[in-house]
């Protein structure tokens, strides 16, 4: 019995799954690990941002109203002098080396009442429309700088306005440029949250990597079990060809083969008439006989084929190529790689050099033929290339075997996960290959079929 050595038992290809599976876990960990990191610096940056302009609208506010809106009379409207002094005095603490680095007042107007001397030094300033809905609302925001070379704009400084009434009961807007220390509130934010979010995900990962090992193995379990059925499913196959191939040769065979040879004495029993009905009738039951034997022992052959067991793969080859020689081909076979090759992978092999031969010597009209079967690291490629007439010339029915011979081939080289191709010759001809993974990635193969153009 031909045993299923060139099959592996599935070890080797659970533990790739186990370690590509957990490697493509690692992999999508720290990938999420750094997403989320960076994901949590720019939530961070941004909930800093809002909290340090928060902050500066609530000091902004405090100074506008505790301070400025009783310090802001008539007379600091009409410009009078000592009024500008008490209030540069009264703010002095609150502004450069205090909570504000600028600070301007400004009426409803336009007209700057006062500025630390640095902030604006504009007489009148365009309020936008937010502004003064902030006159009106006595509310307070953050908004574009007042003077076009203010430093406001940069990442660390904000125009704060509020909007507020004096001590004359008239709308006045305090414009300060307060510090906004993102980077610093960020820092506080990065040190309290990211660790423990850290550690969550890092536990999280964990346990579904535990849980991933787990199914790993389970999936290296279940593809030696499969491995192990695929065996011996196709141990039971080769024992009931084999009993196939000897029923039929034992039986119908042998009893037609019986038969073909008492007709030449029942032809001699008969009158001498060459031409009679009977002979003529004998005759033609005789040639059913023989192409029946022949049809049946190529089915047997099929079924089964011997010449592998008694001589291997390259022997039944030489057989081949010496059989379509008969017939008048130029049969040049390279298959010196073929002697490792055995199993169900010979098996197939024979089945491909013998359909691409006999549809060579039935449609191809060709004097010469090569074949060969070249073993790689990566399988098996057997091709069949003729000089005859191509695919397109060949007949499509499937009466002959032709055809669907080979789109039965092609079916079973895609079960052992392997394709069949047939295409023109890059000259002339017709080009059939196939190709066969190696033994150990033959389960796992992606399977493709490969359209075979009808008459080969």
């Amino acid at each position: 019995m031909r045993l299923w050595s060139e099959r592996t038992s599935g070890r080797g290809d659970g533990h790739q799954i186990v370690g590509s599976a957990l490697l493509r876990f690692t992999a999508c960990s720290v990938l999420a690990l750094v997403v989320f990191g960076a994901g949590s610096v720019l939530l961070a940056h941004h909930i800093a941002y809002e909290e340090a302009t928060r902050d500066a609208v609530d000091q902004t506010s405090s100074l506008a109203r505790g301070v400025v809106a009783h310090l802001a009379d008539d007379g600091l409207r009409a410009g009078e002098d000592s009024a500008r002094d008490d209030m540069s005095t009264v703010l002095s603490p609150y502004v450069g080396d205090g909570p504000a680095k600028h600070l301007t007042l400004v009426a409803a107007t336009g007209r700057v009442l006062w500025s630390d001397g640095s902030a604006v030094p504009l007489n009148r300033v365009h309020l936008t429309p937010w502004a003064r809905g902030l006159l009106t609302d006595r509310g307070s925001g953050v908004g574009t700088p007042l003077a076009a070379d203010s430093d406001a704009g940069s990442a660390e400084l904000a125009d704060v306005y509020v909007g507020v009434t004096d001590a004359t009961g008239r709308p006045l807007l305090v414009v300060a440029t307060m510090p906004v220390p993102v980077h610093v509130a960020q820092w506080h934010l990065v040190k309290e949250l990211i660790p423990l979010a850290l550690a969550g995900m890092v536990a999280f990962a964990l346990a579904s990597g535990w849980l991933a090992v787990s199914l790993a193995r389970r999936v290296e379990r279940g593809l030696r079990r499969q491995s192990v059925l695929e065996r011996k499913a196709f141990l039971a196959s080769d024992v009931e060809r084999r009993r196939l191939a000897r029923d039929l040769h034992d039986g119908v065979i042998q009893e037609l083969s019986a038969a073909s040879y008492a007709l030449p004495l029942v032809a001699d029993g008969l009158a001498d008439e060459p031409g009679s009905l009977a002979r003529r009738t004998l005759n033609v039951v005789g040639d059913i006989l023989i192409r029946q034997l022949t049809a049946l022992r190529t089915l047997m052959m099929d079924v089964y084929p011997s010449q592998l067991d008694e001589g291997g793969l390259v022997d039944g080859l030489e057989v081949l190529a010496h059989t379509a020689r008969l017939s008048g081909l130029e049969v040049d076979l390279d298959a010196g790689t073929a002697d490792a090759v055995g199993g169900d992978d010979a098996t197939l092999v024979y089945r491909v050099v013998r359909e691409g031969l006999n549809n060579v010597v039935r449609h191809a009209g060709a004097s010469t033929v090569r074949v060969s079967v070249l073993k790689t690291a990566d399988g098996l490629t057997v091709t069949v290339e003729d000089d005859g007439r191509g695919p397109d010339g060949r007949s499509t029915s499937h009466d002959d075997g032709g055809h669907l011979g080979v789109v039965l081939l092609r079916d079973a080289l895609i079960e052992r996960g392997g394709s069949l191709e047939l295409r023109a010759g890059d000259q002339s001809g017709a080009v059939l290959e196939a190709r066969l993974p190696a033994p150990n990635t033959g389960n796992l193969s992606t399977r493709r079929v490969i359209e075979v153009p009808a008459g080969h």
